[in-house]
């Protein structure tokens, strides 16, 4: 019995780091913006056998660089080029790159009711089509990336070449289908063997 929950054990703790949480993020920003914001962010290389990132959640940092703040919903972009030629109240499901776009806001962070499926080494682009304040930084930069601004709705975004916003990006990594079969088929495997001793 000991053994089988040994085995057992260690299937859920391999199934669990298959799709463990990956944290994307800028804390350093020690300045405030009561603007709408926006930010872009590069996504990492896959793991053997990942085949996706799992947009999993998205806040705004305040300028302590921890506390979540944000309102309204983010919006988000891929193949911009930093060409971000329309406004927060242009922004749709029919705007140029357009990937997805949150729920509102709520209990600290933005989420989603349809998954997200990101690439791998590629910037995207999150802007948020209400204004608020939250934290920034104009130098000491996040590399993967650069922050957007609005100073109202129906002004185009522009973009700061040496600073960022505060926030951070929650993604999971997607196992291969094949790879999760694989894990629990031997893990059945393990524990049928260990039954007929």
């Amino acid at each position: 019995m000991k053994t089988k929950k040994i085995l057992t054990g260690i299937a859920l703790c391999l199934f669990a780091s298959a799709a463990s949480a990956t944290i994307i993020e800028f804390t350093t920003g020690g300045q405030s913006s009561s603007i709408y914001p926006g930010q872009s962010f590069t996504t990492g290389a896959f793991d053997v056998g990942q085949t996706g990132w799992d947009f999993t959640s998205f806040t705004w940092l305040d300028s302590d660089g921890t506390t979540p703040v944000g309102e309204g919903t983010i919006f988000v972009f891929a193949d911009l080029a930093n060409n971000t030629s329309f406004t927060p109240n242009s922004m749709s499901s029919g705007s140029t790159g357009y990937v997805s776009q949150s729920d509102i806001y709520a209990g600290s962070a933005y989420s989603f009711s349809s998954a997200v499926t990101l690439a791998e080494n590629t910037k995207y682009w999150i802007l948020t089509d209400t204004a608020f304040t939250h934290g920034r930084a104009d130098t000491g930069s996040y590399s993967g990336g650069n922050r957007f601004y609005a100073v109202d709705a129906t002004t185009n975004w522009g973009m700061s070449s040496n600073g960022d916003s505060n926030f951070q990006a929650t993604l999971t990594a997607v196992p291969e289908p094949s790879s999760i079969v694989l894990l629990l088929l031997g893990t059945f495997a393990g524990l049928v063997a260990f039954r007929r001793r």
